[in-house]
């Protein structure tokens, strides 16, 4: 009689299993150990270096946190938000200078001149990046600022009746053409209109007090440590801002069924 053999393919563990495929060690703890034996020799390394690493999630997580004052009460749009501030905020902008740019924004706010601050950012000097906003806000005296005068005509009146710049007499006062005088005024000073007023430069001199990292005070830098790439970390953060203030909004969809008082 003839003998059947029965051909069985060879399990994932049989001696047609590719070698080096993952397989639970017999004895743990012998693998654990042998393990640790390998590397014994730099086992006080891996400590320094999972002490970095360790530092390193603390700093970011630190950085992220001392960052969310410019964000929620400069950047997002809000009661509090600054006319024109995100779009000159450069993406590369180190965490340190983000976190002074925000002291230094509260203390304009302190003293009420927000509008004036962003009066100034409209005139579109010293606007390049968060170093020059810093100095910007600490330099407000080189700028005049009239709320509320949006045109040639306000400009005109605003310099006969308020600052009285010409004397005219009140009887021809009616007569007088205030759009034309208000042209001429802007074509000849180093104001600008601005969306909330008009701004001027009035001659004071701008001083530099911010030069770069090196200027920012101990108790604003977010991390001691000189050679973090702190505008690499903060890029993702604005990238993340600049994304979700773009998009468009989300549709909304209309719930079928019957209502709270149909239930």
């Amino acid at each position: 009689m003839a003998e059947h053999t029965t051909n069985r393919r060879p399990g994932p563990h049989g001696p047609g299993a590719p070698r080096g495929g993952f397989q639970k060690p017999k004895n743990m703890g012998k693998t654990i150990s042998t393990l640790l034996r390998y590397v014994g020799r730099s086992r006080w390394l891996l400590a320094v270096v999972a002490v970095c690493l360790v530092l390193n999630t603390a700093c970011t997580i630190g950085g992220s946190y001392m960052l969310r004052p410019i964000i929620n009460d400069f950047v997002y749009t809000g009661d509090s938000d600054v006319l024109g501030l995100y779009d000159c905020l450069d993406e590369y902008a180190g965490l340190d200078e983000l976190n002074y740019l925000a002291h230094v924004l509260g203390e304009v706010r302190e003293r009420g001149e927000l509008e004036k601050f962003e009066a100034a950012m409209a005139f579109g000097e010293h606007t390049d990046g968060a170093g020059d906003l810093i100095n910007l806000a600490q330099n407000l005296d080189c700028y005049d600022f009239y709320p509320g005068i949006g045109d040639d005509e306000a400009l005109g009146r605003y310099c006969v009746e308020e600052i009285g710049a010409i004397d005219i007499p009140e009887h021809i006062r009616d007569y007088f053409d205030y759009e034309a005088y208000g042209r001429d005024i802007d074509l000849n000073s180093t104001g600008s209109f601005v969306p909330d007023g008009y701004v001027l430069r009035n001659g004071e001199p701008f001083r530099e007090c911010y030069a770069g990292r090196e200027d920012i005070p101990e108790e604003y830098r977010v991390c001691k440590a000189p050679d973090r790439n702190e505008k690499e970390e903060t890029r993702s953060i604005l990238e993340a801002i600049r994304q979700f203030r773009e998009a468009p909004p989300a549709p909304r969809k209309d719930r079928e069924g019957p209502s709270h008082e149909g239930r």
